[in-house]
C-alpha cells in the first residue's frame, strides 16, 4: 500500500525525475492511494472500502471518497504481478494542510521531537514549490527458517524551497556569488532549538 499527500507540480526540467530515486518520489497532486490485496476477488472491493474509511479517519482527509467505483480503478494489464488485486485512486483537487502531516509524524519514531523530523518547521514546508508526503507499507513473507515476516513501514517527504527570501538572500553581496543561507536558516524557527539524534 502507498499513500501520498502532494502540494504543487513537480518540475521534471528543473529538479530532475528520470532516476529511480526522484521518479518515486515525484507524484501527482492532491492525494493518490494504491494498494495489493492478498485477498479472494470478491472480498477485494470490500476491503478497499475499509481501508479508505480508516485512512481519511487517521489523516484527516477525503479519502474515503476513492471508494466510488468512478473514483477508482482496478488495472489488469498495467501491473502484471498484482493482477485483479490492485487497486488505485487519486483525488487531485484535495487540499494538502497541516492536518495531514501531524498523523504522518506520530508514526515517526520520535515524531517531530529529534532526528531530522526536528527541522520540519510548517510553514517554511508549506510555503515551498513543492511537498510531498509519502506513506509505503509493505508485507514481508517469513524465510525457510519460519522468522523474519512483518510489515515493513517507509516515510518519505520531499521538499522543494527557495531560500531566497526578504530576510534572507540566495546570494550574498561579495562578487564571487556564495550562497549565504543554510539548512537550520530555512528550517528552525527563531527560537535557539537544538537537533538530537533519535534514540530508536
Amino acid at each position: 500500500m502507498e499513500l501520498s499527500f502532494t502540494q504543487g507540480r513537480w518540475n521534471y526540467e528543473q529538479w530532475g525525475g528520470f532516476d529511480p530515486i526522484t521518479s518515486n518520489n515525484a507524484k501527482p497532486p492532491g492525494v493518490e492511494l494504491w494498494a495489493v490485496f492478498d485477498l479472494p476477488q470478491e472480498q477485494i472491493d470490500a476491503a478497499w472500502k475499509n481501508l479508505t474509511h480508516t485512512l481519511s479517519g487517521l489523516f484527516c482527509a477525503s479519502i474515503n471518497f476513492l471508494e466510488s467505483s468512478a473514483s477508482y480503478s482496478a488495472p489488469e494489464w498495467s501491473f502484471p504481478p498484482a493482477s485483479g488485486s490492485l487497486r488505485y485512486g487519486t483525488l487531485p483537487r484535495e487540499a494538502v494542510c497541516t492536518e495531514n502531516l501531524t498523523p504522518w509524524l506520530k508514526l515517526l519514531p520520535c515524531r517531530d521531537k529529534d532526528g531530522l523530523s526536528a527541522l520540519m518547521h510548517r510553514p517554511s514546508i508549506y510555503k515551498g514549490f513543492y511537498h510531498s508526503q509519502r506513506l509505503r507499507l509493505t508485507s514481508i513473507a517469513s524465510n525457510l527458517e519460519g522468522w523474519g515476516s512483518g510489515i515493513v513501514l517507509e516515510q518519505t517527504l520531499t521538499v522543494v524551497l527557495q531560500p531566497n527570501d526578504q530576510k534572507n538572500m540566495l546570494y550574498s553581496s561579495k562578487p564571487n556569488l556564495q550562497p549565504s543561507w543554510s539548512m537550520s536558516s530555512i528550517f528552525f524557527q527563531k527560537s535557539e532549538r537544538k537537533m538530537y539524534a533519535c534514540q530508536v
